[in-house]
């Protein structure tokens, strides 16, 4: 039975091509032993057949009484589950057919700097990446993986157990998101060396120092331990193996003990034992691609880094290319130049979601459109887009979800507000807020004045004039309770800009805040980004005492 006439229907990303007549049928829900994925979203039993056909390519087609799909289950899976959200009882009359460009679609997690999600809260982002036809899920652990030898590792912090990430690796299977772990296992290690039975096995003296001192045996141990434990639970084909920012790296104990610097060939030779147990466990490393040609040191250290460059090391990894600038795409074409091994090489744009309570759209956005425009031109294979919690990941999970829909749109085509608007259900009018919010001129600058550092305030260049026209903008929009949550952000640091914000302000602020992350999180690390707001309303509260005085 023909039902009603409407609007075109919206693909994630765009299809390679897509007819439609302008029919949608009614649409009563799916025949008994339907996949289970299906459940997962609420789609209901009724009298629709699914039909798989044996054909070449990828692609849906949508009849009468029947849905009928070729190629990859998981991307005509998500293809129908799309059409079956946006039809509200209806289902389009189509016939769809996909191509993806990029083979290795990844979004990865960092987990390690604040915000723990529950296992609810990592199903959601699963199903959330299996219905934009991601591929893979990881998660960037450092000290918080389920150690199995290594119990006393990320105690009080929110350590994932053994059983949560069983959990939430085996949804990943259910929904076809392969789930795999991302870990540190030479720079980025300061929670673990912080602990006392570790602190002799760092490169340099101080509390803090984040790197291994590898002329250490018990420290090369300490890595192929952990490695060896992460290896032994994850079912996954991948495993990233750290290997960024190594900059310590020889200039600390291992030069004391060895008389000269010798950070490079210590690096090889650490990562040839890693990748080499990697491989026994039949799986494939991958590894930040950073220290590959030193691009983010100095001249000087750039050119004793030249030998990792030869090193045939990167002929046997996946090579996790990471830059979250908004540079241009020769920018990001001449890097992947630089790097070379394109076949094996990975493009990593990031969500600019770190020391901030709210993504920075204008960078995000510019950042994964020209990548992904380079990364495509020079015949990549695939991608990471990373999300990092720098500063206590106080920017919530909830506000990734339009930039993952940009992703996937940026990256295999298609207009991302359009998608958005299709999947969400959100209007245009919050779309709007979302990215006024976004702006690159109010993200992380109203983090810092919230935080109120001296010589912070937004007087100079017109900037709290631009603030206060985006909150008359957004002001009278009824808002989720997050994006709510955004412009109270804003709202108060107008006040702390003006000397006019008081402890009521940071109280409310504060309140609002533990809410939503307790909504989406654990509890651990809670407590250091509500001490943070507390100790700026002292701030603000002491100087405005003294502006009265």
């Amino acid at each position: 039975m023909e039902g009603k006439r409407g609007e075109r229907p919206v693909i994630v990303p765009e299809p390679a091509s897509l007819s439609f007549d302008g029919r949608w049928l009614k649409f009563d829900g799916l025949s008994y032993g339907t996949e289970r994925i299906f459940r997962e979203f609420g789609i209901r039993k009724g009298r629709w057949k699914l039909r798989k056909e044996e054909r070449g390519g990828q692609g849906v087609s949508v009849e009468e009484g029947v849905i009928r799909y070729w190629g990859k289950k998981e991307i005509a899976f998500a293809t129908i589950i799309q059409l079956i959200l946006q039809g509200h009882g209806y289902l389009p009359e189509v016939s769809v057919e996909e191509r993806m460009d990029f083979e290795f679609r990844c979004f990865h997690l960092d987990i390690a700097r604040g915000g723990v999600p529950t296992v609810d809260t990592a199903m959601g982002m699963i199903r959330w990446l299996f219905l934009l036809k991601y591929t893979h899920f990881s998660i960037y652990f450092e000290d918080l993986f389920p150690w199995r030898n290594y119990r006393e590792i990320g105690n009080g912090r929110g350590r994932m157990k053994e059983g949560e990430f069983r959990r939430i690796f085996n949804y990943g299977r259910l929904m076809g998101i392969d789930v795999f772990p991302s870990l540190e296992l030479l720079g980025h290690m300061e929670h673990i060396l912080t602990l006392e039975k570790y602190s002799g096995l760092s490169e340099l003296w101080w509390r803090g120092d984040d790197c291994l001192d590898l002329t250490n045996p018990e420290a090369k141990k300490l890595a192929l331990g952990l490695l060896e434990d992460a290896l032994s639970l994850s079912e996954s084909k991948y495993v990233l193996v750290g290997g960024d920012e190594t900059w310590s790296l020889g200039r600390g104990r291992s030069l004391d003990r060895l008389g000269q610097y010798r950070g490079p060939e210590l690096y090889i030779e650490h990562y040839k034992s890693i990748i080499e147990l990697v491989k026994r466990h039949g799986k494939e490393p991958i590894l930040w691609g950073d220290m590959l040609t030193g691009m983010y040191l100095n001249p000087e250290g750039r050119m004793r880094w030249a030998e990792v460059v030869k090193s045939d090391l990167w002929n046997d990894v996946f090579i996790a290319h990471w830059d979250y600038t908004d540079g241009d795409k020769d920018h990001f074409s001449g890097k992947i130049d630089s790097i070379g091994h394109k076949d094996r090489q990975f493009a990593c744009p990031g969500l600019s979601n770190w020391l901030t309570f709210y993504p920075d759209f204008d960078v995000a956005l510019k950042n994964m459109e020209n990548f992904f425009s380079a990364a495509k031109s020079s015949g990549l294979r695939g991608f990471i887009i990373t999300a990092w919690g720098d500063g206590g990941s106080e920017c919530l999970f909830s506000f990734l979800q339009p930039l993952l829909v940009a992703g996937s749109c940026l990256s295999e085509g298609g207009d991302w507000k359009e998608a958005w608007m299709a999947l969400s259900g959100e209007s245009k009018e919050i779309l709007e807020a979302r990215i006024l919010l976004g702006e690159h001129s109010l993200s992380k600058r109203v983090r810092k004045i919230i935080q109120n550092p001296p010589g912070m305030l937004p007087h100079e260049n017109g900037e709290l004039a631009e603030w206060k026209r985006v909150r008359g903008k957004i002001a009278r929009i009824e808002l989720p309770e997050d994006l709510n949550f955004a412009r109270l952000s804003l709202n108060l640091a107008i006040k702390v800009a003006e000397g006019r914000a008081s402890e009521n302000d940071f109280k409310e602020f504060s309140s609002k805040f533990e809410k939503l992350w307790l909504s989406e999180r654990k509890a651990e690390n809670l407590d250091r980004v509500v001490g943070n707001i507390w100790s700026s309303a002292g701030k603000c509260g002491l100087q405005n005492k003294l502006r009265r005085e």
